[in-house]
């Protein structure tokens, strides 16, 4: 096995204290580092296929845009490698997301340095890994989206990740009319009348 990681944050003084941490407390090696997508891709595309990482690590939030895109990008060009999502995030959408976008491996920040390391290396046995005190929480949020169509799901996915009506509008590119219409068919599929009890029954 190569045990060799790529790092995608845009926090650089964050990126090289994970590099540190993790070379100086397992069998990986760091190989690079990125900031955002335009970057991550450049020096993916420009690595000898011989010599790619074996796992991408990703934040969520990269400076302006969110990391889902991006993973699936580089998942797309490069499906030999294995992504996981490392987030400050401590939440059920995300990690649907996450999950959903082909990551195979979601913790936050808020996790243990042993189950940061355990999920690396249940990822590179080719084993989906998530965070465990999410697990549950992430069953039954992907049980109830069995009875919403795709666009729903991810206005669901949106409303429990805390996103306004607006922001559903602006981060899935629909109108707000139309974001307004999603959130109403969600809340009357799964029996809710408010915003805040649908995030409190599934966060």
């Amino acid at each position: 096995m190569k045990n060799t990681l790529f790092i995608v944050d845009d926090h650089l003084i964050v990126s090289k204290g994970l590099k540190t941490w993790i070379e100086s407390n397992s069998h990986w090696t760091v190989m690079d580092i990125a900031g955002d997508s335009e970057e991550t891709l450049f020096k993916l595309e420009n690595c000898p296929k011989e010599n790619l990482p074996e796992v991408v690590i990703f934040d969520v939030q990269l400076k302006e845009e969110q990391s889902f895109d991006l993973i699936k990008a580089v998942l797309k060009k490069f499906p030999e490698i294995k992504a996981v999502v490392y987030s400050m995030f401590e939440i059920t959408g995300y990690a649907m997301l996450a999950k959903e976008c082909g990551a195979m491996g979601y913790v936050s920040k808020a996790a243990s340095e042993e189950e940061f390391l355990k999920c690396l290396e249940t990822v590179q046995r080719g084993e989906e890994y998530i965070q465990q005190n999410l697990v549950p929480r992430i069953e039954k949020a992907f049980d109830a989206a069995r009875f919403l169509t795709k666009r729903e799901r991810r206005v669901f996915e949106e409303i429990i990740n805390g996103s306004t009506n607006e922001q559903v509008a602006k981060n899935l590119n629909i109108g707000m009319h139309t974001a307004e219409i999603y959130v109403s068919r969600i809340f009357m599929k799964l029996g809710v009348r408010y915003r805040e009890d649908l995030i409190e029954m599934y966060k």
